[in-house]
């Protein structure tokens, strides 16, 4: 797939599985984004997944605010993840 982009300023929010899912070598950046409400995760990682998450707000959502699954080397910097249900970021061997 090796999908890339950038997604920046953006309100991500109240979806059923993941707020962002990344996968097979996919590789955007995501800056300045506000992801919440999501019914699993905010940012899922897998299937070798890569990608930047820089200066995003990452709040309230059911599972972990970032998971990052076998095989996936995302950078995350810069961002705040807090008020989950579960972990803040789980990473998954």
């Amino acid at each position: 797939m090796q999908g890339r982009g950038q997604f920046i300023d953006n309100k991500i929010y109240a979806n059923t599985y993941a707020g962002v899912s990344i996968a097979s070598d996919s590789n955007p950046t995501l800056q300045k984004n506000e992801i919440h409400g999501g019914m699993q995760g905010g940012v899922f990682f897998f299937a070798g997944g890569h990608g930047v998450l820089d200066n995003n707000n990452i709040h309230s959502n059911t599972l972990a605010g970032v998971e990052i699954d076998t095989g996936s080397d995302p950078i995350i910097i810069n961002n705040n993840i807090h008020h989950g249900l579960d972990g803040g970021i789980y990473v998954v061997s």
